[in-house]
């Protein structure tokens, strides 16, 4: 009898620790961010500007969960395919090339505040969230100095955010109510091919409280695939043929009215 007493005894502490222990998850799950992509396939050629895809989200709050005092904050990073770039100075090529791997092909940053405003440098750099806290790792990172590896990847990161594939908004995420947000990805007309990722983050009083998880695709068709590479790895070259382009046709155009002119006037 007693052995029996005893082993419900056990029992019933067993499960009022399980209880606290799940009271305690919830606690710290009190708030839960849900987004949702409106698409997840963004097809693009070379007749069109770019390309968006429209985001919605919710804040899930617990029953016991009091709305906080100072809000919430999203900070949205997507990143396209990993890839790996070869680079090195022009002016002093005896330095070598360095090679980094699995850096994303495409890096935006959404946010709804500035991310300094968000959390401390800290947070924002243990979920690399900014250009400036980007972890380009080389292949031979023993072999070059840790000065020329910064050098070379703060020109890298220059390179692509003058081709529009890096960059950062702030304000694009806008809170519809305290709980509900919506926003739009912004892609530029040549932006990589592939699988993109995106992850949100939910933030009140400068900690993550919640992450999601999402992904499209990007699909180039016709020229702008076969254009594709040469405007990643030679832009200047890229930007100079397509303005060679465009005179030409300028000239035929201006010819072919002005041929129809002249006929015009011999009636």
């Amino acid at each position: 009898m007693k052995s029996t007493r005893g082993m419900l005894r056990s029992l019933s502490w067993g499960l009022l620790s399980l209880l606290l222990i799940s009271n305690g998850c919830e606690q710290v799950r009190a708030e839960r961010v849900v987004m949702s992509l409106a698409g997840h396939r963004l097809v693009m050629d070379s007749g069109s500007p770019g390309g968006e895809i429209a985001f919605f989200g919710s804040i899930e709050r617990g029953a016991a969960t009091s709305l906080r005092g100072e809000g919430y904050n999203v900070v949205m990073a997507i990143l396209g395919r990993a890839e790996s770039i070869s680079i090195r100075r022009k002016e002093n090529p005896t330095r070598g090339w360095v090679n980094f791997v699995d850096i994303p092909s495409y890096y935006a940053i959404l946010s709804n505040n500035p991310l300094h405003q968000i959390a401390p440098e800290s947070m924002l750099g243990h979920h690399q969230l900014g250009v400036e806290h980007l972890q380009f790792i080389p292949e031979n990172k023993d072999a070059v100095s840790p000065a020329y590896l910064s050098e070379l990847r703060d020109a890298l990161i220059r390179h692509k955010q003058q081709l529009d594939l890096y960059r950062q908004e702030t304000g694009n995420i806008t809170f519809l109510t305290p709980q509900n947000f919506r926003g739009e990805i912004r892609l530029p007309q040549f932006s990589p091919d592939g699988t993109y990722a995106v992850q949100v983050f939910l933030f009140a009083d400068g900690i993550v409280l919640d992450r999601g998880i999402s992904a499209f695709e990007v699909v180039q068709v016709g020229l702008a695939r076969s254009l594709q590479p040469l405007a990643f790895a030679h832009p200047i070259l890229f930007g100079f043929m397509f303005f060679a382009v465009a005179v030409v046709l300028l000239i035929g155009f201006l010819k072919l009215a002005v041929g129809e002119t002249i006929n015009l006037f011999r009636w």
